[in-house]
């Protein structure tokens, strides 16, 4: 675990803070702001009540977020517990993710904090190995510039418990280098990927990784018209170097759609 700091450490010197950020997150997250920005004191009960599950549905009942909300809509109480809500929740979707490395070619824009929503990738290069340091020699040697996020696959083991399968380093865009195996390293392309994805905020944990899965596979149980199509995947934007609360990562999916549809 050390060395994967100071590997990290040692990225984020080579390749330096960006000062462009990422692209503010559209769709469901966006739309779900607005509405609970236009809750006040003096909003009416039952227009309210009708905003909050308007923005449950938008955000999903599965997400931490729209959990929050359907909470309080099941034991309403004062207007001030409902303002502090809305502020909790509206301070998860207006996060933004410290800036560290550009995302590769044509790639989504990171999806808030206790929100679930699909996403969909372009075609992509990836490099995959089992260590950090791995990855990390093949874009230096290579002089490959460093991308977020950087993907990590899990499986479970024989006990049932999740555990880290493969990480993964993408490339700026498929154009780069070439598929094939690279001494320890394996280059693949992707020529997509459709995924459900949680936004999480804090420190990677085992426990915040399978709550995660929890909810996905709530989310997919609740959509017939999706299927689960691979392994549990975590993309995480930051390096050690940001403090924990400020650390940021997405839990996916990737699906398949169903005949249901």
């Amino acid at each position: 675990m050390l060395l994967e700091i100071f590997a990290l450490f040692l990225t984020t010197a080579l390749f330096g803070e960006k000062d462009a950020g990422f692209d503010p997150p559209q769709g469901p997250a966006l739309q779900a702001a607005q509405l609970l920005e236009s809750i006040n004191l003096n909003s009416d009960a039952v227009e309210v009540q009708n905003t909050l599950q308007r923005t449950v549905e938008l955000l999903s009942p599965q997400s931490p977020a729209g959990e929050k909300l359907a909470e309080f809509l099941a034991n309403p109480d004062d207007a001030s517990d409902l303002i502090q809500v809305r502020d909790e929740v509206l301070q998860m979707l207006t996060f933004t993710p410290r800036h560290e490395a550009e995302l590769p070619e044509g790639f989504p824009t990171f999806t808030p904090p206790g929100v679930i929503e699909l996403k969909v990738y372009p075609k992509n290069r990836r490099a995959i190995a089992k260590q950090f340091f791995t990855l990390f020699g093949h874009i230096t040697s290579n002089k490959i510039a460093m991308t977020t996020p950087v993907r990590m696959e899990f499986e479970n083991d024989k006990n049932g418990k999740l555990k880290q399968e493969s990480m993964a380093f993408y490339y700026g865009d498929p154009t780069i280098g070439s598929v094939g195996e690279q001494g320890k390293v394996q280059v693949v392309e992707q020529e997509g990927e459709l995924v459900v994805a949680l936004g999480h905020r804090g420190f990677r944990s085992q426990k915040v990784i399978a709550d995660g899965e929890r909810r996905l596979l709530a989310w997919i149980e609740a959509h017939p018209e999706y299927q689960a199509n691979g392994k549990l995947i975590v993309m995480g934007y930051n390096s050690p170097m940001v403090p924990a609360k400020s650390q940021f990562l997405e839990i996916q999916l990737p699906l398949k759609k169903t005949n249901s549809e």
